[in-house]
């Protein structure tokens, strides 16, 4: 808590519930989109490990396909 903000408790539970919802969704639709996109993910790292980095034309590549 800092003193400098003067919200009551409500509103930062509010806040704080807010943001956790927030979160929680993006967790959510990361998750989906990853599990969706695997074996692109997949090739992603196996040309990562190959190469260190990837260019841009190389990830257009793996992802176009």
């Amino acid at each position: 808590y800092d003193p400098r903000y003067k919200f009551s408790e409500a509103i930062r539970d509010q806040a704080d519930k807010a943001i956790q919802q927030i979160i929680s969704e993006q967790l959510r639709a990361v998750t989906k989109y990853l599990q969706e996109n695997e074996e692109k993910v997949k090739q992603i790292a196996e040309m990562l490990v190959e190469k260190e980095t990837i260019n841009n034309e190389d990830l257009k590549g793996l992802i176009i396909k």
